[in-house]
């Protein structure tokens, strides 16, 4: 079951999105403020983020996507707000938001992209041949941790100069929602 972070100073938006996520079959937890986002996101990972833009502090809902993103670049982050403008979608999207919903939220739509996002972010290590293909429902959860600290990348077992060759091209694809594969030879 993957896990969500949804992150809004709202209680009202947290008291009905959480359930609607939990009825999805997803493990959801919860901050109200840029703060515990930023504590939470410290101490494990998520199969994605939901983030208001708007969070009332000096930091906005901007500055979480900006540290998530620096530290799990491939997590896929939704950013919501309630005053939604071109401009705003704009900065989300060029901060590294994956998408961006407008309050009031249509449940269904929000249920239907997450699921969408967290089905597209997974990570398969394929077999001796050094495959690694992203999307799909046949993949597991990306590991939070780096073996290459810095690299915010997932886990991998290897470090020759091919390896990280290969790690130093994924970032690259981190805003795609197709399906990527790459092959190398072992």
């Amino acid at each position: 079951m993957a896990k969500i972070l949804v992150v809004d100073d709202e209680p009202d938006v947290l008291d009905s999105t959480a359930p609607l996520l939990r009825s999805c079959d997803f493990r959801v937890e919860t901050a109200g403020s840029r703060e515990e986002a930023l504590r939470r996101l410290g101490l494990r990972s998520y199969a994605a983020l939901i983030c208001d833009l708007h969070l009332p502090t000096e930091a906005d809902g901007l500055a979480v996507l900006k540290q998530a993103r620096a530290a799990f670049p491939l997590m896929p982050v939704l950013m919501l707000t309630g005053g939604g403008s071109i401009s705003s979608a704009v900065a989300a999207m060029r901060a590294g938001a994956t998408d961006y919903l407008c309050k009031p939220i249509d449940c269904d739509r929000l249920a239907s992209q997450i699921r969408d996002l967290v089905n597209s972010a997974t990570v398969t290590v394929g077999d001796r041949s050094g495959a690694v293909e992203t999307g799909g429902n046949a993949g597991i959860p990306r590991p939070a941790v780096s073996s290459l600290p810095g690299r915010g990348v997932p886990e991998f077992v290897g470090h020759s100069p091919g390896m990280r060759q290969l790690l130093d091209s994924l970032p690259r694809f981190d805003n795609t929602r197709s399906t990527v594969r790459i092959m190398v030879e072992s």
